[in-house]
């Protein structure tokens, strides 16, 4: 089970109802749009490649402890690569109005926190490919991994098909809570681990970690305490 960092527990508390922190894109396309049952084929056989769109958030009660990711047992390509067309005469505004209207609403939170959008109907006979993604999903820069994957370099390139995928079954609450409450007590021992001279002759004996551990707490005044999203 691996769970979110504080920073990315953070982007996923803050949310509401009026503040989405999801990143977007929009991409327009010459030429006529592909059919939408190859572009969520496509879609499909590129998640191998980021397991994390098949995941969904666990919380447990009071959020006590950071979220964990969990594979989606109920997950549906169609619900997140979806279809729609432009209004017409399908110029720019009525582009830009449609992306808004997508963009303005929130991910479901039950679900894997992305959607892509195949958007026909724009003048020219052009099309758009519109993707959404949670940002406690993704940086800046992860967060086009899976638009990076589903585009290949060669024209040519060998066509990828879906593989079937089995979830891995969820955590229950016990799990993680019990996971939870082992993270944040072996949270500093984590960090001295990765502290200089660690392991280089300091700590020799069972008794040498419980007293390295005691000072390096008794220093900072106590242990990390992890900030509550309001």
């Amino acid at each position: 089970m691996e769970r979110m960092s504080t920073l990315d527990a953070g982007f996923f508390f803050v949310e509401h109802k009026n503040v989405p922190m999801h990143l977007g894109s929009l991409m327009v396309f010459e030429g006529p749009a592909p059919a939408y049952r190859d572009i969520a084929g496509l879609f499909a056989a590129k998640l191998p490649l980021v397991p994390r769109y098949r995941q969904v958030v666990r919380t447990v009660p009071l959020h006590v402890f950071h979220p964990a990711w969990a594979d989606d047992e109920n997950f549906e390509i169609g619900y997140h690569v979806r279809h729609a067309a432009v209004p017409k005469p399908g110029r720019p505004r009525q582009l830009r109005q449609l992306a808004g209207r997508i963009f303005a609403q929130r991910l479901d939170r039950d679900r894997p926190l992305w959607e892509a959008w195949l958007l026909e109907g724009i003048e020219s006979g052009r099309c758009a490919l519109l993707s959404k993604v949670h940002h406690c999903m993704v940086d800046g820069i992860g967060g086009t991994d899976l638009m990076t994957a589903i585009f290949d370099l060669s024209p040519d390139a060998a066509r990828v098909l879906p593989v079937s995928w089995v979830p891995e079954p969820g955590p229950s609450v016990l799990s993680l809570v019990t996971s939870g409450a082992r993270d944040t007590v072996t949270w500093p021992i984590r960090q001295l681990a990765g502290a200089p001279g660690f392991v280089r002759g300091r700590l020799r004996s069972p008794a040498d970690l419980v007293r390295f551990t005691a000072a390096w707490v008794a220093a900072r005044g106590g242990w990390p305490r992890r900030r509550r999203a309001r």
